[in-house]
C-alpha cells in the first residue's frame, strides 16, 4: 500500500465485509489494519455501508479501528432510500 492511498471497507446489505474489494471477516480486517499500523502508515479509511446493513456492524467496526489508533475514518451509505 502506497503513501496517500485511501482504504476501503465494504459493509454489504448482509453485513459480510470486504477489504478494498477482498471478501474479509471483521476480524482478519482490524487485524490488517493492525499490521498496516505497524509500518507507520497514515491513511484515510472509509467505512461504506449499504443501506440494508446493521448499523452495529459498522458501528462495531468504526470502534474497533478507534481503539487501535486510527483517527481519519469516515462513513458513506450507498443503496436506494427506503420508505417508511
Amino acid at each position: 500500500m502506497e503513501r496517500g492511498e485511501r482504504i476501503v471497507v465494504t459493509i454489504a446489505a448482509d453485513d459480510s465485509m470486504r477489504f478494498n474489494g477482498m471478501p474479509m471477516t471483521r476480524d482478519e480486517i482490524v487485524g490488517r489494519f493492525k499490521e498496516l499500523k505497524g509500518v507507520k502508515m497514515d491513511f484515510p479509511i472509509l467505512i461504506s455501508g449499504d443501506r440494508k446493513s446493521s448499523l452495529g456492524t459498522g458501528i462495531e467496526l468504526l470502534s474497533e479501528l478507534k481503539a487501535a489508533g486510527f483517527e481519519k475514518v469516515t462513513f458513506q451509505v450507498d443503496g436506494e432510500k427506503g420508505g417508511r
